[in-house]
């Protein structure tokens, strides 16, 4: 794909130009281009691109665009549900690193498990836990109702 300036456009743009200083000017812009090697860089990157689009296809850019943009809606619905939050603050909590000391000492016991059954907090979180496993069923039963072969 090209872009063609109308014929118009340009005699008005370089009509007051001093086109020799400018062809100069151009002249000493590639010649810094070319002893920097940053010439061949863009001359590479050019045809890199060349290349690139001649293999992509207008439905490879559509579902491109589309997989990105289901992709935001994802990272959005993940970064403004208030469970994230919830899971991302309780990981910080010191109680957590005293239960993983406890695990690595062993110090471990069913009835502890059981015990602990008995704290509001541990049942709340209980039921978060159980109603988002509820709704991974449900999403993976109609998943599979929509996807099924």
């Amino acid at each position: 794909m090209s872009i063609k300036i109308p014929s118009k456009i340009l005699e008005e743009r370089i009509k007051d130009a001093d086109k020799d200083k400018a062809i100069m000017d151009l002249m000493d812009q590639l010649i810094i281009l070319h002893e920097s090697g940053a010439l061949d860089t863009i001359v590479d990157l050019a045809l890199t691109l060349k290349d690139v689009s001649s293999v992509i296809t207008d439905d490879m850019f559509d579902n491109m665009v589309i997989m990105i943009r289901n992709l935001l809606e994802t990272i959005n619905n993940i970064v403004g549900n208030p469970i994230i939050k919830v899971i991302a603050d309780s990981i910080n909590d010191p109680k957590i690193d005293r239960a993983i000391m406890e695990l690595e000492s062993k110090d471990i016991s069913l009835a502890k498990v059981i015990g602990m059954l008995r704290d509001p907090d541990v049942l709340r979180g209980a039921y978060v836990l159980l109603t988002l496993v509820k709704a991974i069923g449900a999403g993976s039963r109609e998943y599979l109702k929509n996807h099924s072969r």
